[in-house]
């Protein structure tokens, strides 16, 4: 999995834009990556890159905007609301927060 996070002027919340499978794939089609690829077997949306470390990290360096779709604003939990919730509970809309550092939520699931 690939995203691109994108920090706002706001400490407490970034932006996370998750890959876009679509513009994958039609890149795949016309074979414009710079590195080895193949489709995976499971998905035939679903690119799967082979290379060296700065093969790959070329590779995201360059990708334009319209590589990334699906924006998630998160931002940082409260103490209290934190604490007042287990460890991995979904918080509203069915986004689970993992127990692993800060406590972050999607935006629209701040009170």
């Amino acid at each position: 999995m690939l995203f691109l996070v994108k920090f706002t002027s706001d400490p407490d919340s970034f932006d996370v834009v998750f890959w876009n499978d679509r513009w994958a794939s039609e890149m795949a089609q016309e074979n414009k990556f710079t590195v080895p690829f193949t489709k995976s077997d499971d998905d035939e949306t679903q690119i799967v890159f082979f290379g060296s470390r700065s093969e790959m990290r070329d590779l995201v360096i360059s990708l334009p905007e319209e590589a990334f779709a699906d924006v998630e604003h998160l931002e940082r939990v409260s103490t209290a609301v934190a604490k007042s919730s287990d460890e991995s509970e979904s918080v509203a809309g069915g986004k689970e927060i993992g127990a692993c550092g800060p406590s972050l939520a999607p935006a629209e699931a701040m009170p």
